[in-house]
């Protein structure tokens, strides 16, 4: 929310380090995305980029690593502990575990630069569902692009769920819909 991040103490709501976050990302009243990581950490999305806030530490992936528009609104990690980021206007981005970082965009593939939201599917097929650029899938290295000419009912997708049913539903500019896997 636009109030910064709070944690839950029995029944109360804290205002969680907010001092320590704004150290290091100059906007961490905004917080569009929320990542719990298996290793207890907790990836955070941010205008300023990615943050990782683990026992009291913040590491800031952003700008001043050399990203471009690193408006974090999306966050995943698959089995191999690499997290995924889509960002408003940057693309989307990848961290694997030993640290490297590259952005995506549409010089690598994508339909566009301005990436909503990501699902992770079982064989770690990325979702991307893009503002303008209906979905696109990254698999084997490889992006590809469904829109509406392809059938979808907007080209803006704003969340993919996994029914656990062999279907994703998706929210839309255009409504819902849902989609066999």
């Amino acid at each position: 929310w636009s109030g910064g991040l709070l944690a839950q103490r029995g029944d109360r709501f804290e205002r969680m380090a907010i001092e320590r976050l704004r150290e290091v990302d100059s906007t961490p009243d905004h917080i569009p995305a929320l990542l719990s990581a298996p290793d207890g950490g907790i990836w955070i999305g941010t205008g300023s980029g990615l943050l990782r806030y683990e026992a009291g530490k913040i590491s800031a992936y952003g700008n001043a690593e050399g990203m471009k528009l690193a408006d974090v609104r999306a966050v995943a990690q698959d089995r191999e502990g690499t997290v995924w980021f889509g960002m408003l206007g940057g693309g989307l981005g990848r961290l694997q575990s030993s640290g490297a970082l590259r952005q995506f965009s549409k010089a690598d593939g994508l339909s566009t630069d301005f990436v909503h939201c990501l699902r992770l599917d079982e064989d770690d097929t990325l979702w991307i569902g893009t503002f303008g650029g209906g979905l696109n899938r990254l698999k084997q290295g490889r992006f590809a692009a469904i829109s509406t000419t392809h059938g979808l009912p907007n080209n803006t997708i704003c969340d993919i769920q996994d029914d656990g049913r062999g279907n994703f539903w998706f929210s839309s500019y255009g409504g819902l819909f849902r989609v066999a896997k």
